[in-house]
């Protein structure tokens, strides 16, 4: 997800400073869904990737039915990273109304 975001999404274009800072953007946006300092479409797209990957999961403690079928490979991370890139590139693609600074900062 942090790759996807910044090489598709913001093209390598943060405001670092603006992230330490209460009343900026990265604290509380409506437009990229950020309140108190936590992207929504970022736990979103999470939550996905870990029900994605759950079924492949293969450890001590849980082996999923799809990783008990493939003799205990623990393939999680693959379907995890696909779902997670995916879901939050489509996420941050329906709203693409991206904060003003980094549209300022793409622009230049």
């Amino acid at each position: 997800m942090n790759l996807v975001d910044y090489y598709v999404v913001q093209h390598g274009s943060y405001d670092v400073p603006a992230m330490f800072v209460k009343t900026a953007v990265y604290w509380h946006d409506p437009a990229t869904w950020t309140y108190c300092g936590v992207n929504i479409k970022v736990l979103i797209a999470y939550c996905a990737g870990v029900a994605a990957g759950y079924p492949f999961v293969s450890s001590i403690w849980f082996q999923g039915p799809l990783a008990a079928s493939l003799g205990g490979t623990d393939l999680s991370w693959i379907p995890g990273l696909v779902v997670t890139s995916g879901v939050y590139l489509a996420l941050t693609r329906t709203a693409r109304s991206a904060h003003p600074i980094a549209e300022d900062l793409r622009t230049h």
